[in-house]
């Protein structure tokens, strides 16, 4: 089971704070991405 972790909850963030964590994930997720594109490039038969 998780553990309960200390901080707010996303309903107590401000509304730039949500948008910073939005662009946070956002750049995780595009990195992922790139990352997996990249390696498929890589195995691709030329």
């Amino acid at each position: 089971m998780a553990r309960k972790r200390p901080g707010p909850t996303w309903d107590q963030l401000t509304e730039a704070e949500k948008v910073r964590v939005d662009q946070i994930f956002r750049c995780i997720r595009d990195a992922k991405i790139k990352a997996k594109l990249r390696l498929a490039e890589k195995e691709a038969p030329q």
